[in-house]
């Protein structure tokens, strides 16, 4: 994502819970590893989890019908 202000690309900001997944799968030396794992689980469910307005309200609640 380059600006006028900054030539330069920079990263797309990211979730506080996408943060934590990525930090608890590279660095997870001195924690219990099976802890690590479950969390590491329960992260990547909620990252597959469908998003946004379509998802989020059924066919039948749309004003739009799904057209």
């Amino acid at each position: 994502m380059a600006t006028d202000l900054f030539p330069w690309k920079t990263k797309d900001p990211i979730t506080d819970d996408e943060l934590i997944f990525i930090c608890l799968n590279n660095a997870p030396c001195g924690t219990d590893r099976k802890q690590v794992q479950r969390l590491l689980r329960y992260y990547q469910i909620i990252f597959d989890r469908p998003t946004g307005p379509y998802n989020i309200f059924p066919l039948d609640m749309r004003q739009d019908n799904g057209t």
